[in-house]
């Protein structure tokens, strides 16, 4: 009797340990649900926090774009900062690239010709070309807006029909108004750095030079760039463009200059 007795007390012990063993793990495993949904949710959040960002840095963009207001140092970093931070997503390197490239094709077939219009339209396809340099369109278009800003001289128009050679054959690097020029360039600790070189009898208000950065493979992780306000005529400028984590860059090319009158 007194062991049939311990065999029931045994098998109700067992079932208050199984259930309260059950109640808990059930309780661990709501609470890790809870936990790995605030993650989802988290993630959720900071994604359409970011997308709602770059929906409203493309918006704000544009109005730069097309505002009548002058073109502002501000206005020309913010254009810059923002295209080349999100280059990668499709709202800016679909519908922003396509409006930018609209906006453009405007001017060109319009009769516009300010200032201030051309150095947004100038600005605007300067900086599409330093993120997508193969992009044909791109390209063409940059090519025929420069060609409507700095119209050649009657001289450089001679030049190009003579069957002398006159032209300066150097193979550096220039803006394509050919009155900025590289001087040189070489990796320095964690930055790009170099020489550019103001070859006109006018100043700049702004340069900037656009960087390209490769790992050992040769495939593009980053890019950067580095700018200065104010280069005088004949004026040269030392810049540096900072590489971050740039233990993961094995090669660089320096792309483009920029200037802006």
């Amino acid at each position: 009797m007194k062991k049939k007795s311990n065999i029931i007390i045994g098998l109700i012990i067992g079932m208050c340990v199984l259930f309260v063993g059950g109640y808990y793990g059930v309780e661990f495993v709501m609470e890790k649900n809870v936990f790995n949904k605030k993650i989802v949710n988290d993630k959720l959040k900071k994604q359409q926090q970011e997308e709602e960002a770059i929906k409203n840095g493309v918006e704000d963009v544009k109005k730069i774009i097309t505002s009548e207001s002058d073109f502002s140092y501000d206005d020309f970093l913010k254009v810059d900062i923002f295209i080349n931070k999100y280059k990668d997503d499709k709202l800016v390197k679909n519908d922003l690239s396509n409006f930018i490239m609209g906006k453009v094709e405007e001017y060109l077939n319009g009769n516009a010709d300010n200032k201030e219009t051309s150095d947004k339209m100038q600005h605007s396809i300067d900086r599409l070309y330093s993120e997508y340099p193969d992009n044909k369109a791109v390209v063409d278009l940059r090519l025929r807006l420069y060609e409507k800003i700095f119209p050649k001289s009657e001289e450089e128009k001679n030049e190009d029909t003579s069957t002398q050679v006159t032209k300066n054959t150097s193979t550096k690097l220039t803006s394509y108004d050919g009155m900025l020029e590289l001087e040189n360039n070489y990796p320095e600790n964690d930055y790009v750095c170099g020489t550019i070189k103001n070859l006109s009898n006018r100043p700049y208000s702004y340069v900037q030079v656009n960087v390209n950065l490769y790992d050992e493979n040769g495939n593009q992780i980053d890019s950067t760039f580095a700018n200065v306000a104010n280069l005088e005529e004949y004026g040269t400028w030392h810049f540096e463009a900072i590489v971050i984590n740039s233990k993961r860059v094995s090669k660089y090319r320096i792309i483009s200059i920029e200037g802006m009158r």
